[in-house]
């Protein structure tokens, strides 16, 4: 996780709305796999 909140941090530095993007899929693409 702590990978992914780096990457959402330099996302978000380029593009606010982006990096909230990205953020939201990895946080849910990993949820919905393990289900």
């Amino acid at each position: 996780m702590i990978c992914i909140f780096q990457i959402s941090r330099d996302c978000q530095e380029l593009e606010p709305l982006i990096g909230e993007q990205l953020a939201s899929l990895l946080y849910l693409e990993p949820d919905s796999e393990l289900m």
